[in-house]
């Protein structure tokens, strides 16, 4: 998931120059990205609410963890999501459990579904989106589900963002702000987190290999097994000019 600034709403000041600041981070990084496609009009939005006046009001719905037995943890089976791996996201999927022995202990437990956010109150507040579904939330990790049909306008990697840096503590998540967005916007904005999130992997990728090709370089030239040329200065040397 792409990384989702968590910061206060904009002032109509700063609004008002956010289309021009757009076009520029667009520009900066064309090379990795096809720009996204923006109208430089003025709209309302959902004000940002509090997850008791969103769940109230229907929009989304809190769901508890399972209480598992780590007995049942294995490396094959359901992924388990547990509240330290929101620490880590790349960690999830480390811990599993066998589906059939799961469900035999916790037959009316729901798995996530694509787009849940997986959160935790404490030590500190943290979440995660899972757009994948299908996982086992460990308690005291819980979900927070947005409603389909009715989301108030909130997107799952913004709660995210939000959630993150949060007050923490016991029950604190119930007056946690969410920032929302127009409806119209929550599908071509979800699209555009996407695209980012993949253009940043591939960029990670690149830049772990360069990083790997450095070390690689550096231990055979101060190991003898290699040595480096100096390809410039060959080429001056060979020219009988």
């Amino acid at each position: 998931m792409a990384s989702v600034a968590r910061k206060p709403a904009a002032t109509t000041e700063e609004a008002a120059d956010l289309p021009a600041l757009l076009d520029i981070a667009a520009e900066a990084v064309r090379a990795d990205l096809a720009p996204i496609e923006i109208a430089p009009d003025q709209h309302d939005v959902p004000r940002a609410a509090s997850v008791a006046e969103l769940i109230r009001d229907g929009h989304v719905r809190r769901i508890q963890g399972t209480r598992l037995d780590p007995a049942l943890l294995g490396s094959e089976g359901l992924v388990v999501v547990t509240a330290s791996d929101l620490d880590e996201p790349a960690s999830i999927g480390s811990a599993r459990v066998d589906q059939l022995a799961f469900a035999g202990r916790h037959p009316s437990t729901q798995l996530t579904r694509p787009g849940d956010v997986i959160f935790r109150t404490s030590p500190t507040a943290a979440a995660w989106v899972d757009t994948d579904g299908s996982k086992i939330v460990a308690y005291p990790a819980r979900v927070l589900r947005i409603t389909t049909a009715d989301p108030g306008g909130l997107v799952p990697e913004i709660v995210a963002a939000d959630i993150a840096g949060a007050p923490a503590g016991p029950g604190v998540w119930k007056r946690w702000t969410l920032r929302r967005v127009a409806p119209r916007t929550i599908a071509p904005l979800r699209q555009a987190i996407a695209d980012i999130t993949t253009a940043r992997r591939d960029l990670e990728a690149r830049a772990a290999r360069l990083t790997d090709y450095a070390a690689l370089i550096v231990a055979g030239a101060t190991s003898g097994a290699v040595t480096i040329i100096d390809v410039d200065h060959a080429a001056a040397a060979a020219d009988p000019r």
